[in-house]
């Protein structure tokens, strides 16, 4: 638009008169027209995340989920999960092909970077391809809470599940029968020692 007034010799504000906010809902996928900054679907009643959120690419991934967790009062497990489910929802823009976005829910005593700690790791995992459209690698997000390794949680042993977006389950199915486990009333009676958010390439 500017380039077209600027050739035509017309003259012209530095910007639209109203500057719209979208937003795309975590919970349901709408999408919404901020209005005064009331991030709050329209549609279901979810929050809305602050951060731009509309055809986002797997480069932005970790600092949305990041933003979903600054958003609680105080950082827990139940918490955590609550904003990895939501952070899980949004859609990528991922390549067309099986198990390209995938979700990875584990725990386990594990000394990958230091001395033995119980691990609550809650993973996206994004499939990256080459430009001839083959498989690359991957890109996981994590959000990791360490503990120590009481023997509380080291009698909870290791477990792991995954849910991926085009397997056809349900992402709430999946994620109600993992809030069943015994780990939450587990990691409840403690206090996360770390809480880690980071992305890598594998």
């Amino acid at each position: 638009m500017v380039e077209a007034l600027s050739s035509a010799g017309v003259k012209h504000p530095g910007g639209f008169t109203y500057e719209a906010v979208f937003r795309r809902c975590l919970r349901c996928q709408e999408h919404n027209l901020v209005r005064e900054d009331y991030f709050v679907c329209v549609f279901c009643g979810g929050d809305l995340p602050e951060c731009w959120n509309i055809g986002l690419s797997v480069e932005e991934a970790v600092g949305l989920l990041d933003s979903e967790l600054r958003r609680l009062a105080g950082l827990d497990a139940e918490g955590a999960w609550r904003a990895f489910l939501r952070f899980g929802r949004g859609l990528f823009d991922v390549p067309d092909m099986p198990d390209a976005d995938g979700l990875l829910f584990q725990y386990g005593v594990y000394a990958f970077d230091g001395p033995p700690a119980f691990t609550l790791d809650l993973v996206r995992q994004f499939t990256v391809v080459d430009r001839g459209g083959d498989h690359d690698h991957y890109v996981q997000v994590h959000c990791e809470l360490r503990y120590g390794p009481t023997s509380a949680l080291q009698t909870l042993g290791s477990f792991d599940s995954w849910f991926f977006h085009d397997s056809g389950e349900d992402l709430d199915e999946w994620a109600e029968a993992l809030g069943e486990r015994a780990v939450w009333t587990a990691v409840r009676s403690f206090e996360p020692a770390e809480i880690r958010v980071y992305q890598e390439r594998v």
